[in-house]
């Protein structure tokens, strides 16, 4: 018997459910040499039921935009308005973090960054966007302050990693000087990193502003 904890329990490997006993314990059993890795979670998890309907699976980059790779903002709205016409219910868009050097989100340097080439901007229009943020003094904004305290968890060590792999000049991290290859609190009172971590902070600032204007335009 091992204690019950959370609202339901699962084996990982199986898929069994693990039902609470009176005494709030649960029963495990294993068999000979054998594991059970059992996850506990609440009721309400992510997989809720879904009503029926069908719908596509599409990546952003994939949708219509003329002569240019599918971007958040008009070009996936005019898709979604597409969706809505032909009586689609759902539209799975496959992963939205940063890529590799190939393109690919499967390993990029983040599973929880955006990727900010989704953005409809341009880089040169972002860079702008950025000078003009810092003028009105937008890091001191509640929709930024309320944006890194929701993502404080990831942000700056992902916005560690980002600057130090530009100033690096692109090499894999085992390249890296020593004091940068493990992450510390504190890294970006660097002066050569802080400007460059701010920058990419705003980009996912950005990009977290694009990919909940969408969800909302979806809904």
């Amino acid at each position: 018997e091992i204690p019950f904890e959370n609202e339901m329990g699962y084996d990982v490997i199986e898929g069994d459910a693990i039902e609470c006993r009176d005494n709030g314990m649960a029963g495990i059993s294993l068999n000979p040499l054998g594991s059970r890795t059992i996850l506990w979670s609440a009721r309400n998890r992510l997989q809720k039921p879904i009503h029926a309907g069908w719908g596509v699976l599409c990546h952003i980059t994939s949708i219509p935009n003329g002569e240019k790779t599918g971007t958040l903002g008009a070009p996936a709205e005019r898709f979604i308005d597409g969706l809505q016409a032909m009586g689609a219910a759902y539209w799975q868009v496959l992963p939205i973090n940063p890529t590799d050097s190939h393109d690919s989100p499967y390993a990029g340097p983040s599973a929880f960054a955006g990727n900010e080439k989704l953005l409809a901007e341009t880089p040169d229009e972002l860079k702008s966007e950025y000078d003009r943020f810092c003028l009105t003094r937008g890091f001191d904004s509640p929709a930024y302050r309320s944006f890194e305290d929701d993502n404080a968890y990831w942000l700056e060590p992902y916005c560690a990693y980002r600057a130090i792999w530009e100033r690096e000049g692109h090499p894999t991290w085992t390249t890296w000087p020593t004091h940068y290859r493990s992450y510390a609190v504190g890294l970006l009172e660097d002066p050569e990193l802080k400007d460059i971590a701010r920058y990419h902070a705003y980009l996912q600032f950005r990009f977290n502003q694009a990919w909940c204007d969408l969800v909302e335009y979806a809904h």
